[in-house]
């Protein structure tokens, strides 16, 4: 959790529309001790996020023309 702070990484939620998706990459890493599908299916969800926050951001800044 710290770890994330630091580098400064934008929260991120599992949309329910995924969460089967995230289920079954969890249960595989957990079981199988194989992390890497569910490594990229986090990670994709945090740069979704990232591009979310840097579209506000953006907005934000044209409409207060900051």
């Amino acid at each position: 959790m710290i770890k994330i702070c630091i580098q400064m990484l934008v929260w991120t939620v599992i949309p329910v529309e995924r969460r089967k998706t995230y289920t079954e990459a969890f249960e595989k890493a957990s079981v199988d001790q194989d992390v890497e599908l569910f490594a990229k299916f986090i990670a994709h969800l945090v740069n979704e996020a990232k591009e979310d926050q840097w579209r506000r951001s953006k907005r934000e800044k044209e409409y207060f023309k900051l």
